[in-house]
């Protein structure tokens, strides 16, 4: 089956689809589903060692969703096992081809399986730029999302500043635990859009409400 297709029709939403690699039965990559207008911006290939042959290759995936008022950046990856790899992947996505280009303007939401901890290089490089939405006040977004060997947070939802996490959680029913080897890492935010241009001597409101 094309899961990314089976997916998109169970949830009714369109999706755009960026293949990293070849398996023995398809093709394995990154997909962003949204019941929002969307466009592809960018699916390119991440940088790899070219000793490291056996490595899978890695990509990520940049889609511009369009929300009421509000246009958000939103990039899928899927970083390399080994860690020195991992970082120097994590490194291009930081920079000018990614989050720094002209066009990634806030705000940008950043997720995928990391292979890395929060406390590993990877997650303070990325923390340095974004923010984790695992860090919770509620804690509810300690949950490993990996339960086979090694366990451990390594996906993650990276956001920019100004969006507002209410809360991030890992479900760990039957369902989840039959359906991959990784739990899903959920967050709801919120999203404020633009102030409305009004005359004050008419309308003394400000901000409109935010966009879920």
């Amino acid at each position: 089956l094309n899961q990314a297709e089976v997916i998109a029709r169970k949830l009714s939403m369109p999706f755009h689809f960026r293949s990293a690699f070849a398996a023995e039965r398809g093709r394995i990559g990154n997909a962003i589903f949204s019941r929002f207008p969307m466009r592809l911006v960018q699916a390119q290939a991440l940088p790899r060692f070219s000793k490291f042959a056996l490595l899978e290759p890695r990509g990520a995936l940049w889609i511009e969703i369009e929300l009421p008022g509000k246009k958000v950046q939103v990039l899928n990856t899927h970083l390399s096992i080994y860690s020195a790899e991992g970082l120097m992947q994590a490194q291009a996505l930081l920079g000018d081809g990614w989050i720094k280009h002209p066009a990634c303007a806030e705000p940008v939401i950043l997720c995928g399986d990391f292979n890395a901890l929060r406390q590993s290089k990877i997650g303070s490089l990325l923390e340095q730029a974004l923010k984790n939405t695992r860090v919770d006040r509620n804690r509810r977004g300690f949950g490993a999302s990996v339960p086979s060997y090694p366990p451990g947070p390594v996906d993650h939802i990276f956001v920019s500043p100004e969006i507002k996490v209410n809360a991030t959680w890992v479900p760990k029913t039957d369902l989840e635990k039959i359906a991959s080897d990784h739990l899903p890492v959920i967050t709801e935010i919120e999203i404020a859009g633009p102030s409305p241009a009004v005359e004050p001597a008419r309308d003394s409101g400000g901000i409109q409400e935010p966009v879920r």
